[in-house]
This record gives structure tokens, C-alpha cells and sequence, in this order.
């Protein structure tokens, strides 16, 4: 008989126990830092304003952001982000919509002491129009910025910066180096590269890429499925490089670190990568930039601008290119690691060390359970609130200052719950492509259908926190409402097909209608009351109408009907409804699910968009809610 492995070892369970501990004390360590600098008077802190060219799922956004704020923090100045939410590089007309929106905003805002801009498309946009939008106004730019854009900024007389080389011909120069004999070089990318990279840098990868010929695989023309067939035939002498690689065309989005796993076993081929954690995810590794450094560097340098109002400004700083590599990698294509760059880290890779712990899926268990006990005990403290809120009515500034930093602790909390629970959720489908036998497979099942459990309570707990706490903050984009309702619709109908039902929806609007405005929040205020009716109707259809209403000059108002066939509601709930953690009974949490706040979370959104939400209903008819919203057009 085969010796088997004890699924719990007790230097396992150690190593976890160890690890949660830690990571609990980190957290407290986090929540009670304070700020290195003191002023007596908020109005007296100095006002920055961070503009961020992409969303907040750039892959260097999380660490960028997370390192600049601690340093703004640390030193006591106020800031706001704005991300931008650039999809590639700006056509002018969208340069000039963004621009006219920042004037708008700086009309009916006080003056910044510094502004930062993070990437291309923020700094070209300040570059042409800075002087108008921010004038004498300091300016830090950073990011892995055009080479020319970067040279103009330099030679600008109110900006200093981090300046940054992109890792993607230095990537490019690395693979030649070390497939002498290579062939062709696959570039995997959500977009076209002309629309991601400036000429200069392509041609500065076609350079580095010498003979080998360069091919673009776009995944906004296929899906992942498709993806992995054409990986799978790629030849063995040739090399692949993912750039941004999230989503497909269906818009079916993975995680980066699991996106670049399920390429890396796909191909025979050697994968790079431009991230530093490739190497940890089975890619052979390449050159990256740190995000944390390039948010450390442009905090000191605002700190440097804001200690010495008027002066020079410092000089620009160089942000430093890394190498890391994975030895397993390394070792698998046959490549020596005497010809790796000179100063280059090596990892062990990911897959190699799931490889190497047998135990690895109890270990993952056990983290899994702890979450599901912060998150529980999350849910009971906000629950506990809100029958405390008859006796804190007359709190102190003392108990009003304590409500506050638990607010903070619970949003710090959620935000760091996030991090393993990402790792657990790419554990999982990392796992879910070995060999695994029934029972495994029905035990993975189950942990991935807990961790997407987890997902939706963390990100409910966390909307309705920062919006309690009056952090919750607005953007201002142009989008089209048909788009928006037309995904609402979508996004429902997946949710209904698990109940066999229908969504019946009808728009009385113009569908050329193009606003400026936040549809995030929009289409969350739909969803949270579609889903609703999703969760308490039993057959039949829920029902979405979206109505054009007479308005004031300038604002479209627009009045959403959501309707279901459910068991209603009864008149002594009614006054409660939109309160959060309330149910209709204790049953309802039990057969439905939820914690109580989609419907509160809804109300607390509609508020702040400026608009109001009712209901009617009758037991045994089902329940009909509706939202009246306001909505500035977009300039042509």
C-alpha cells in the first residue's frame, strides 16, 4: 500500500495560526499610525489633488495608490483621486471632454497646493492644458510615461516627477538575451498596441525584439477559450509576453495573477512578464516596475514641494527598472541562470510551491474559515449598532469620535480582507486546472463557491461603511443610460436564469441620451433592487422600466420602476425597509440570504446622486420599488 500524507500536520496548522495572528496585529498597527505632522486646523493642511489616467484595476493601481497615500497621510495633507479611467490613448475630442469636466470642477472647488499625475494620459492632459486648469500650481508627474512626454515635463518650470522607463522592451531585450534562437515573440494584450503605446515605444520594442517576429494576440477579438488554443500551438522557440490581458471579448474578467497562470499552462512556449509577481505565477519573470516605489518616490517629492512653498523645485527622480526570475521556470525551458541581468531576484514559483505542500488545501480552509469569522463578526457589530442608536442619539464628540474610528476600522478591515481572499479565489482555479479526483473536485467547489459568497458580504460591508461614513465619493464621466440600463438588464437576467425566471423590461427614453455623471452608482441602485426582486420571486418575471421625465433646464430626470411578483411586504415593515440589517422576519435572512443592506446601500446612493427612492407594496402581490435620479447631459 502507497503511503499517504496526513492532510493536517501540526507544523501546518502552526505556520497558519502564526500567520493570522500576524496579520490581525499588522492590521491594528495600520488603523492606529498617525500622521507624522501636525496642524491645529484642517483649513491650514495642504490640498492635493492625485490624477490617476486608468481605473482603479490597473494592475499597479492597488500597490501605486496604496504607497502614496500612507505618505500624504504621514505627513497631514488632505488629497483626493481622481481616476481618470482612460481605455488606451485619448483621441483629442476625449482629451478636451476630460479637460472641460476638470474646469467644471475646479470652478466650484478651492485651489490646490500640488497636483499629481500618474501615467500618460493624465501628464499629456496637463502638459497642454495645465497652466488653465492649475495655474501656479506645482505639478509631480510619474509613471511609465512616453519618453518625449516625460522630456517635456522635465523641461516644464512647474514640474518635477519620478520619470519611468516601461519594462516592455527592456522585457523584449531580456527574451532575445536569453533565446538566442528565438523565433517570434507573442504579445497577449486586451487591446491593439497603438492604442495602449506611443510609437516611440513601439518601435523601441521592435528593436529590442531583433529578428524574432512580433505578433499580436488580441483578447477584445476572442475569448479565454480561444486564447488557449491558439497558446497551445504556438512553437516551442518562440516566447510570449502578456501586457494587459483581464478581460475578453464577452467581458469575462479574470484576475491578472490567475489570467497569467492559465496562459503560462497553456503553452509550451516560455511566458515573461512584466509584473513582478509573474514569477510567483509560473511565468518565466522579466523587467517590472514596483508600484510601491513609484508611490513612495512622488510622496516624498510632494512633501519636498509642499516644506518649501515658492522655491525651486527638487530635481526629478529616476525610478528604478528590477529583474526578477523563476528558478523552476528557469530550469524547465532550459535557461541558465548566468544569463540572467546582473542583480536579478530569484522566486520559487507559484505553481512549484503548491507542488511542494500536499497540504495546501487545508491550509487554504483554514484561512477561509477565519474570514468567514471576521466577516460574521462584522456583521453582528453593525447589527448591534443600529439597536444602539436610540442611546448614542445623545453621545458626547467623545462617542461621536469613536464612531468614527470604528467606521475607519471596519472599512481598513474590509480592504485588507480582500488581499487573501484574492489569493484564496486564485488558489482555487489555480488548483481547479490539476488532476484532482470527485471528492477533491466537490471539495474545491465548495470553497470557491464560499470565497464568491465572501466577495459580495466584503464588498456590501464596505460600500455601506464608507457610505455611512460619508466617504463614499462621486465620479463624473460621460456614458451612454441605454448602455447602462441594457447591462442592468444583463447582469439580472444571469441572476434570474438560476430560477428559472424572466426579466421584462421596457426604456421610454431617448436612447442617444450621453450624461455626465457616475454610472457605477447608477447601475449599483439597479442592480441591488433587481437582484432583490431576483432573491424574493418564486416564478414567473421581475420587471425593470426605465421612464423620461420633464425636467429643469439642463437636468433630465429619469424614473426607474423595478417590480416583482414576490410575498410583498407587510405595513408594519414598511417604515423600515430602507433601514440597514432589517429583515421582515428572522426567516428571511435564512431562506433568501443577505445581511440586510442592498436595500439601505440603494437608498444611501440614490441619496447621494440627488435623488429619492419609495415603495409600494401588498402581501401576497409583490412590491414595486422606485428611484427618481437627475442627470446632467454631456457638452457635445
Amino acid at each position: 500500500m502507497c503511503p499517504t500524507t496526513p492532510l493536517f500536520r501540526p507544523q501546518t496548522t502552526a505556520v497558519w495560526l502564526v500567520f493570522f495572528c500576524a496579520l490581525v496585529l499588522s492590521l491594528f498597527v495600520t488603523i492606529i499610525d498617525l500622521p507624522g505632522q501636525d496642524y491645529s486646523d484642517a483649513s491650514e493642511m495642504p490640498h492635493v489633488l492625485v490624477l490617476y489616467s486608468y481605473d482603479a484595476h490597473h494592475p499597479t493601481a492597488a500597490d501605486t495608490i496604496d504607497a502614496l497615500s500612507k505618505g500624504l497621510q504621514k505627513n497631514g495633507y488632505l488629497f483626493e483621486i481622481e481616476y481618470l479611467n482612460a481605455i488606451g490613448n485619448w483621441r483629442p475630442r476625449m482629451r478636451s471632454a476630460v479637460g472641460r469636466y476638470l474646469a467644471e470642477r475646479m470652478a466650484h472647488s478651492s485651489p490646490y497646493d500640488l497636483v499629481i499625475v500618474l501615467h500618460d494620459q493624465a501628464l499629456h492632459l496637463l502638459l497642454s492644458e495645465g497652466k488653465d486648469l492649475f495655474p501656479n500650481t506645482p505639478i509631480v508627474f510619474g509613471g511609465l510615461n512616453d519618453s518625449g512626454l516625460q522630456q517635456h515635463a522635465v523641461e516644464h518650470e512647474s514640474m518635477t516627477g519620478v520619470i519611468g522607463r516601461s519594462p516592455l522592451s527592456t522585457t523584449a531585450e531580456a527574451v532575445r538575451t536569453l533565446l538566442p534562437e528565438l523565433s517570434a515573440l507573442y504579445l497577449v494584450s486586451d487591446y491593439a498596441l497603438e492604442d495602449v503605446y506611443t510609437a516611440t515605444q513601439l518601435n523601441e520594442l521592435q528593436q529590442a525584439a531583433g529578428d524574432a517576429q512580433v505578433h499580436e494576440l488580441l483578447l477584445h477579438d476572442m475569448r479565454f477559450s480561444d486564447l488557449i488554443t491558439q497558446l497551445q500551438d504556438i512553437e516551442s522557440t518562440a516566447a510570449i509576453l502578456p501586457l494587459e490581458y483581464r478581460r475578453d471579448q464577452n467581458w469575462t474578467r479574470l484576475p491578472t495573477l490567475t489570467a497569467l497562470q492559465l496562459i503560462v499552462e497553456s503553452s509550451a512556449a516560455p511566458v515573461f512578464s512584466l509584473l513582478g509577481a509573474g514569477p510567483e505565477a509560473g511565468a518565466v519573470g522579466g523587467a517590472f516596475v514596483e508600484g510601491a516605489d513609484l508611490g513612495i518616490h512622488i510622496s516624498d517629492l510632494a512633501h519636498e514641494v509642499l516644506s518649501n512653498p515658492g522655491g525651486a523645485l527638487p530635481d526629478p527622480v529616476q525610478l528604478e527598472v528590477k529583474y526578477r526570475f523563476s528558478r523552476a521556470a528557469l530550469r524547465t525551458h532550459g535557461i541558465s541562470q548566468r544569463d540572467i541581468p546582473g542583480g536579478s531576484e530569484l522566486v520559487p514559483a507559484f505553481s512549484a510551491v503548491v507542488r511542494e505542500n500536499p497540504g495546501v488545501v487545508v491550509s487554504i480552509a483554514i484561512v477561509l474559515a477565519s474570514l468567514i469569522i471576521l466577516v460574521v463578526s462584522l456583521a453582528i457589530a453593525l447589527k448591534h449598532r443600529g439597536q444602539r442608536n436610540a442611546e448614542l442619539h445623545a453621545a458626547n464628540e467623545a462617542t461621536e469620535a469613536a464612531m468614527r474610528a470604528r467606521s475607519q476600522f471596519m472599512a481598513n478591515i474590509s480592504h485588507e480582507l480582500r488581499t487573501p481572499l484574492n489569493g484564496i479565489s486564485g488558489l482555487s482555479q489555480v488548483l481547479s486546472n490539476t488532476e484532482l479526483d470527485h471528492e477533491q473536485q466537490s471539495l474545491l467547489k465548495m470553497l470557491e463557491s464560499s470565497a464568491k459568497d465572501l466577495t459580495v458580504l466584503i464588498d456590501g460591508l464596505l460600500d455601506f461603511t464608507n457610505s455611512e461614513g460619508g466617504r463614499l465619493k462621486t465620479t463624473s464621466i460621460v456614458f451612454s443610460l441605454l448602455s447602462l440600463a441594457q447591462e442592468a438588464v444583463r447582469l439580472t437576467e444571469i441572476e434570474a436564469s438560476k430560477k428559472q425566471l424572466t426579466v421584462d423590461y421596457r426604456f421610454e427614453f431617448d436612447p442617444e441620451h450621453i450624461f455626465l455623471g457616475d454610472p457605477h452608482k447608477v447601475k449599483q441602485i439597479l442592480l441591488n433592487l433587481t437582484h432583490n426582486a431576483v432573491k424574493f420571486t418564486d416564478s414567473g418575471s421581475v420587471e425593470l422600466i426605465a421612464t423620461e421625465l420633464p425636467g429643469n433646464k439642463g437636468t433630465v430626470w429619469i424614473e426607474f420602476h423595478v417590480n416583482d411578483n414576490g410575498p410583498g411586504i407587510e405595513e408594519e415593515h414598511m417604515n423600515r425597509i430602507f433601514d440597514a440589517f432589517h429583515q421582515a422576519d428572522l426567516s428571511t435572512g435564512k431562506q433568501h440570504g443577505g445581511l440586510g443592506i442592498g436595500l439601505a446601500l440603494a437608498k444611501s446612493l440614490t441619496t447621494i446622486l440627488g435623488g429619492e427612492i419609495t415603495v409600494v407594496s401588498r402581501v401576497n402581490h409583490g412590491s414595486s420599488f422606485r428611484v427618481r435620479l437627475p442627470f446632467t447631459p454631456a457638452a457635445p
